[in-house]
């Protein structure tokens, strides 16, 4: 899922130890699930509809980082900014 996903979004993520405000890659668990992805300032300028179906495919996601990208939701044209850190969603 990660290639298909630095395909869409024609960036490159490497393997990280742990995924920060600033980190542009993923983490895996012992498994080999990816349980953290972060997107900082891929210059991303799409609709999270648009990857919605990639990242509901990582089932094992606990952190998920999009600092620094200018992303859209198509259904919530009013929402300026997300925060959930230390949310369970």
């Amino acid at each position: 899922v990660i290639k298909q996903l630095e395909q869409k979004l024609g960036i490159e993520l490497e393997r990280v130890d742990k995924i920060q405000w600033d980190t542009k890659g993923y983490t895996l668990n012992a498994q080999g699930n990816v349980t953290g992805l972060g997107l900082f300032n891929c210059k991303l300028t799409t609709t999270l509809d648009s990857i919605a179906d990639l990242l509901a495919q990582f089932s094992a996601l606990q952190s998920l980082g999009l600092s620094g990208n200018q992303l859209t939701y198509n259904q919530l044209t009013e929402l300026n900014s997300v925060a959930v850190a230390l949310s369970q969603l």
